[in-house]
């Protein structure tokens, strides 16, 4: 993360928590994947005219970009977002007596 990816040492060292260093790896990873979908076409390409066969190369991003909640799922996003936001404008309108 430092190297590659920028970060200051000190910040990564003291500073950085468990959880915002997980989404920098994965920031880090998702600018790498250009490089990775160009490869995965040349070499599909380069696999057709050798073999008259289409190259399966599947990336781990591929299953997850078709993620989509099932429809019980979003409803329960919407409850607990619902039951959240009502958390919050009363502990807004506690705070503010």
């Amino acid at each position: 993360m430092v190297g590659e990816g920028g970060c200051d040492p000190e910040y990564f060292l003291y500073r950085m928590g468990p959880g915002e260093a997980r989404d920098y790896v994965e920031g880090m990873n998702r600018r790498k994947r250009q490089d990775w979908e160009r490869t995965r076409a040349t070499m599909g390409l380069v696999y057709k005219v050798l073999t008259g066969e289409t190259l399966d190369m599947p990336f781990p991003w591929d299953e997850r970009e078709d993620f989509l909640p099932t429809a019980e799922e979003a409803e329960a996003l919407r409850r607990k977002a619902k039951e959240m936001e009502r958390v919050l404008n009363e502990q807004r309108k506690t705070g503010d007596e």
